[in-house]
């Protein structure tokens, strides 16, 4: 049996829909950890303060067959699509 790690960093507001399409596409679980990312860009800031946005990074353990099918969920479930082309407008 072979097995691949899946990891997505998803805004809080599309964990739970993520997680559930992830289980209907074949994954048995999830590990969840709080994350925070840095970047090539500068952070923002307000009044001198660092904005760091939190997000969740959920890990998957899943066989190797079913991987890119839960990878295609996680991507329609948290609107990733959207988050890729806002941050090269931005």
């Amino acid at each position: 049996m072979r097995f691949k790690i899946i990891l997505a960093m998803v805004n809080e507001n599309y964990q739970d829909k993520v997680i559930e399409s992830a289980k209907e596409a074949g994954a048995t679980g999830v590990t969840i950890l709080n994350a925070r990312g840095e970047g090539i860009h500068k952070q923002k800031s307000f009044l001198g303060l660092n904005m760091e946005a939190q997000k969740d990074m959920l890990l998957f353990l899943v066989e190797d067959f079913i991987a890119n099918n839960i990878m295609e969920a996680i991507y329609k479930a948290g609107y990733l699509a959207n988050m890729a082309m806002e941050s090269h407008s931005a």
